[in-house]
């Protein structure tokens, strides 16, 4: 086999790996979002006791929202200046009112074993289910379509476009300067080694420059899935994903691992994120805006640095938060749920 048809081997069998233009997000739907230009409404799909709509964007600016009834909505006005957002609505399920009181007799009287207790009986509500996204905020309008995909440069309308005509029988005339890919998938039954980088995606393109990259993935909707196909029950069998920024139209740029099976994503990084926003030195130390942390949990901030503590709720206590702050005048606990 020549080196060309090795790529294009190697091509054809790897790209089934990205062939899932705007794959879903692991994030369950608890609301169908609809855009009105100068308001997102979140029309619940699923019951609730409560929903929490939270917004966050530049300049600091944070949005919150809690409903017992009807439909969570964020609108602009003056402080939402253009840029990109965040949103996430939690859903918090009822807690049986003889819980709480049982809930509350016990943090009365420092009772920590109870709330233990309760839960290994089933008693507590599970953890509060999220569903997140992005938008963005442009002359004073809001661009956001969860239904619209892009479609990439190189991806074709149907797959005979994609994969081309079969291999040409070997002639005395001119090769032509992009050579279609065979129309049948690959199966190889042995180890794959190749000499070389490899592309994969609709917008790959012949005579590619890929500098040190080993592997590239190219199109407009890119994702790695793990697929784990155990079956029996004390096998670990979760499916995990990696994506690349959101699909839809006025999407966050943002690089998440995602729990497929459990609809969780545990880990999320935007972009424009600032340089060593989580940094974990070879001493375990973790620093927050630094790559320097001299003690377990080091934060820097340029205007009074805070540590924020929110009970939600969603355990059946009452909501509360504090914030733990500092500055060049003072130490302070604040209130944030009193004032």
């Amino acid at each position: 086999m020549n080196q060309l048809n090795a790529k294009r081997l190697v091509f054809v069998s790897l790209l089934s790996l990205l062939l899932v233009p705007g794959a879903a997000s692991a994030d369950p739907t608890i609301a169908q979002v609809e855009n009105f230009g100068d308001t997102l409404v979140f029309h619940p799909v699923v019951e609730f006791a409560k929903l929490r709509l939270t917004v966050t964007g530049p300049c600091n600016f944070v949005f919150e929202q809690t409903i017992d009834q009807g439909e969570p909505f964020f609108r602009l006005d003056e402080t939402t200046i253009d840029g990109t957002y965040t949103y996430d609505l939690v859903r918090i399920e009822a807690v049986d009112p003889a819980v709480i009181k049982i809930l509350k007799q016990a943090r009365a009287v420092g009772d920590e074993e109870t709330p233990n207790q309760l839960c290994r009986d089933g008693k507590l509500p599970a953890a509060p289910i999220a569903q997140s996204g992005g938008f963005t905020v442009s002359f004073g309008k809001i661009i956001f379509d969860d239904r619209a995909f892009e479609k990439g440069a190189g991806m074709p309308t149907d797959v005979d476009h994609l994969l081309g005509d079969p291999l040409p029988v070997a002639s005395k005339g001119p090769a032509p300067s992009r050579p279609p890919v065979p129309t049948k998938d690959f199966v190889i039954n042995d180890d794959l080694i190749v000499d070389g980088s490899a592309c994969i995606g609709f917008d790959c393109v012949n005579g590619e420059v890929f500098s040190f990259d080993t592997i590239r993935l190219k199109e407009n909707n890119l994702r790695i899935k793990f697929d784990d196909t155990s079956v029996a029950a004390s096998f670990p069998s979760n499916d995990w994903q990696l994506t690349a920024n959101e699909s839809a139209n006025g999407g966050a740029s943002k690089f998440s691992i995602e729990d497929v099976t459990g609809g969780r994503t545990p880990f999320t990084v935007e972009a424009n994120a600032r340089s060593h926003s989580l940094y974990v030195d070879d001493g375990g130390r973790i620093g927050n805006r630094t790559a320097t942390p001299s003690v377990e949990i080091h934060t820097i901030d340029g205007d009074t640095p805070t540590l924020r503590l929110q009970q939600d709720g969603s355990s059946g206590f009452e909501p509360q938060t504090w914030d733990v702050a500092g500055n060049e005048t003072n130490f302070f606990i604040r209130d944030v749920t009193n004032g």
